[in-house]
């Protein structure tokens, strides 16, 4: 037994970039050797993408078969060694040869404790497809517990293997109503609010279709304030919009209708934004391009606001299907 440890223990796959004709596999190996440090994550993650995508990797026939004894002996000690491994580049070339179920089954029985290890599991699991009901909320249960080893890696994540793909809505669906403030922060900063893209629309539609915005619009609100944040930069940068609605669109109007609760209020608030945005657009002096961005600014969450006044007024707290939609203040 001791010489099975051992042996996992002695695992170290080497790059050679020489091995390559090719300038490209050469850089990527080149890579490899110099980022297997905590802090070169990202760049050693972005080159582990290319090489895959590439020239792949050579087979470790004898390392297949060491990991299936390791781990059917006792996957706990496997785990602890894999933790202990300070080459990155190992821990990929040994989860190479661990099937997907296993490590749903890490996860869901919370065996993971190396940020490292989880990450890597999270992106073999994702990499291989759609998966069933049970495996989508322990994925889920995955990303939340990455989030609690390190929010970067969180919503790295979340925008190189997740965000967008159609086989991953039923994993987002599942993890939105357990994350929490800091992680809605986290996933704001992976949305575009100035502009309208279809797909990312129909995503998050699909995402949040079912949703309960009283239990979560509280801790969902960065998401209205990363959007408020947008508008104005927007503005103040006189960059140019092709929508007064966004990808976010939807979810915005579930966070406001949690927000608003009444008609007279959403009526105030947009007669707030009406005289603000007016003294605003007599600000001729300083741009006509900056007047035209703080007018589309003020638009925007007019239109919004125009919407949560409607479902307010059917008495309604589901937010509605999109071709347009909402935010506030």
């Amino acid at each position: 037994m001791d010489e099975l440890w051992k042996a996992l223990r002695s695992i170290h796959v080497a790059t050679n970039p020489e091995a390559s004709r090719r300038r490209t596999d050469q850089n990527h190996a080149m890579d490899l050797q110099l980022s297997q440090t905590a802090d070169r994550w990202r760049r050693f993650y972005r080159v582990v993408d290319a090489l895959e995508q590439g020239c792949g990797y050579q087979p470790f026939p004898k390392l297949d078969t060491l990991c299936k004894k390791a781990i059917a002996c006792d996957e706990g000690q496997f785990l602890r060694i894999l933790a202990e491994e300070p080459s990155m580049l190992d821990i990929v070339a040994v989860l190479l040869y661990v099937d997907r179920e296993t490590m749903l089954h890490w996860i869901e029985a919370e065996m993971i404790f190396n940020v490292n290890v989880l990450f890597e599991c999270l992106r073999r699991i994702f990499q291989g497809g759609p998966l069933p009901e049970q495996a989508e909320n322990t994925a889920a249960r995955g990303l939340l517990r990455l989030y609690g080893f390190s929010p970067e890696r969180f919503q790295y994540f979340l925008q190189t293997s997740v965000l967008f793909r159609e086989d991953c809505v039923g994993v987002i669906r599942a993890m939105l109503p357990r994350l929490t403030k800091e992680g809605w922060s986290r996933l704001s900063a992976c949305i575009t609010y100035t502009r309208m893209d279809n797909k990312h629309l129909l995503f998050w539609n699909d995402c949040t279709a079912g949703q309960n915005w009283q239990t979560i619009g509280f801790r969902a609100e960065p998401l209205f304030w990363a959007w408020r944040q947008a508008l104005e930069k927007s503005a103040a940068q006189r960059a140019a919009w092709n929508s007064l609605y966004n990808e976010a669109s939807n979810m915005l109007i579930g966070i406001l209708l949690n927000q608003i609760n009444t008609p007279r209020i959403c009526e105030q608030v947009m007669e707030k934004i009406t005289t603000e945005s007016g003294t605003a657009m007599y600000r001729w002096y300083e741009s006509s391009l900056r007047q035209k961005g703080v007018l589309l600014a003020a638009l925007s969450r007019l239109e919004h606001l125009r919407l949560v006044w409607l479902k307010l007024g059917k008495d309604s707290l589901s937010p509605p299907p999109l071709s347009a939609c909402g935010s506030w203040s």
